[in-house]
């Protein structure tokens, strides 16, 4: 269904890469969300005055709900102005473009999810308190039935759209979509038993449940959100893609310090070094270098910039003071890894320089690793000056 609707209202809609169309994916979403949010809030608002019609009572879950669909068109609102402004051109302000503003606008409808949800418990709360009772009749019944089965299609909606643009705003709207359906699916089973066995008390209760699942929802989604805005590591298959891609040319010996600047789905800036022999032509090696560039750039959408590192190969005492770090680092930790090791040597010492990749549960500091490896190297015939930088591992 969501490809049909891309095809129908998208032009060129296979092209994700395009920021337009990117824009005209969320313009759809958010037109499709504020349209169904309006039958669901007329829907909801019915079955509540029929309640009150046949008790007196105006059901305090089934006002909330109408109130979060509310919530939902203003939420849809907000994405078609977000999408709109993330679609705009870099400027002076802003030279890597506005398409974080898509992440911004996750994390208002993840705040807006926790807030209804908060007053969704508050209310139902009151209800079981007061021992208000709400009795529902065959209509009201239908149309909560019918509003579930609409939610449950409006997140998949959500998630089909933000899949194919990989928008982190539509799939929290898509959780949202699905939390709500569960929130009305509950207060459905009230409605049922309150029509079929007059247990007329359930409304508050449900009210309850559904609520508490709304908050845990809204939390999650906050979650996801705002971690993009912190700053993600770099996915694995990414990582993996990269690493193969570089492989390929058996000249390059090896990559390390891979580094991903996100403004957006289609602006990121990816940043690696490349281990070549210290011994290639100088003009050949930068060929090979800008080669791959275009290689990522082309393939997977990536500003790409990579750093040349020549690494002496085949010299006997660079690979043997090497080996003796790695064994050292070993006993101290076996996840500690090293790269980019040099030795560069001199007549009355010799300077060794590496990066040590220090994991983020370690449970040794850099003054520790620092003084194992210094002690360990002291009191030799020639003075071995160690260079140490640590490092993090910045993919998952």
């Amino acid at each position: 269904m969501t490809e049909l609707l891309r095809k129908l209202f998208i032009k060129d809609y296979k092209n994700i890469g395009d920021p337009k169309v990117r824009e005209r994916h969320g313009r759809l979403a958010s037109i499709f969300g504020i349209v169904t949010n309006l039958v669901l809030i007329a829907l909801k608002v019915g079955a509540a005055v029929l309640v009150y019609y046949e008790s007196g009572i105006l059901s305090a879950a089934l006002m909330a709900d109408a109130v979060n669909n509310v919530s939902d068109m203003a939420t849809s609102l907000v994405s078609l102005f977000s999408f709109r402004l993330a679609g705009k051109p870099a400027d002076k302000d802003h030279p890597f473009g506005h398409e974080r503003v898509e992440y911004i606008s996750g994390l208002v409808i993840s705040v807006i999810v926790l807030m209804i949800g908060a007053t969704l418990l508050q209310e139902s709360i009151t209800k079981v308190i007061e021992m208000t009772e709400a009795s529902y009749d065959l209509i009201a019944v239908i149309i909560l039935a019918v509003s579930v089965f609409l939610k449950v299609f409006q997140g998949f909606v959500y998630r089909g759209l933000g899949k194919a643009i990989s928008s982190e705003s539509l799939k929290a709207s898509s959780l949202d979509s699905w939390s709500d359906s569960v929130s009305t699916f509950l207060i459905l089973i009230a409605g049922i038993l309150s029509y079929a066995l007059h247990w007329d008390n359930l409304d508050g209760y449900m009210g309850i449940v559904a609520s508490l699942f709304v908050i845990l929802s809204g939390a999650k989604m906050l979650k996801d959100t705002a971690s993009p805005l912190i700053g993600n590591p770099m996915k694995k298959e990414v990582v993996d893609e990269i690493l193969e891609e570089a492989r390929k040319d058996p000249r390059i010996l090896g990559v390390h310090d891979l580094l991903l600047h996100d403004y957006g789905p289609t602006k990121r800036f990816v940043s690696f070094h490349a281990e070549v022999d210290s011994r290639m032509d100088f003009l050949e090696a930068h060929e090979m270098i800008d080669d791959l560039e275009e290689s990522l750039r082309n393939k997977y959408g990536l500003n790409v910039s990579i750093h040349m590192d020549p690494i002496l190969v085949g010299d006997e005492q660079t690979e043997a003071v090497k080996e003796e770090v790695l064994a050292c680092l070993k006993e101290l930790d076996p996840a500690l890894k090293i790269h980019d090791f040099r030795l560069v040597d001199g007549k009355g010492h010799a300077n060794v320089l590496f990066d040590v990749v220090l994991p983020f549960d370690g449970k040794l500091g850099e003054q520790e690793i620092l003084a194992a490896l210094t002690s360990h190297f002291a009191n030799r015939e020639k003075a071995y000056n160690l260079k140490v930088t640590f490092d993090r591992p910045f993919t998952e």
